[in-house]
């Protein structure tokens, strides 16, 4: 099992989302992992019309803590 796997299987993503590139940093003692969706099209949450996400900005968050690492999160 690769790396992204076993992160993808320890933080619970299912599909359609996946670890895209994980990141060491062991210098600043942190682990950065971005994780991309395949899906391109959602549906509103009112209606259930289908629609093509946009707009959406990238975001960090702190996760837990993986092997005396702080976890960073990005999507």
């Amino acid at each position: 099992m690769n790396g992204a796997k076993l992160n993808e299987q320890t933080l619970g993503l299912e599909a359609p989302w996946s670890v895209r590139k994980m990141t060491l940093r062991r210098k600043a003692g942190e682990i950065e992992i971005e994780v991309t969706c395949a899906e391109k099209i959602w549906a509103c949450p009112e209606c259930g019309q289908r629609m093509h996400g946009h707009g959406s900005e990238r975001r960090r968050w702190r996760h837990l803590v993986s092997c005396q690492f702080k976890t960073f999160m990005m999507a």
